[in-house]
């Protein structure tokens, strides 16, 4: 498989005291690995404020940032 799920999550729902129930936050999982960028991996280590940052695979790894989907992918890596 040629693309890593980079934002999951698992929501459990929160109950107090006499069974009062609260709004279930909505968590969705996207593959935001891109054709663009020449690896075939990539992983995430971040998110906040709508942006994800990660890396390509091994060896010549490559600083990444997304903004919610494959398309957005920026390589912040310097050349050289």
């Amino acid at each position: 498989m040629n693309a890593v799920r980079i934002a999951c999550a698992v929501c459990l729902g929160c109950w107090l005291g006499a069974g009062t129930a609260f709004a279930q936050p909505r968590y969705e999982a996207i593959i935001l690995h891109s054709q663009r960028i020449p690896s075939v991996r990539s992983f995430g280590w971040g998110i906040g404020d709508g942006e994800q940052v990660g890396h390509t695979g091994f060896g010549d790894s490559r600083a990444l940032l997304w903004r919610g989907s494959p398309e957005s992918v920026v390589d912040l890596s310097v050349p050289g």
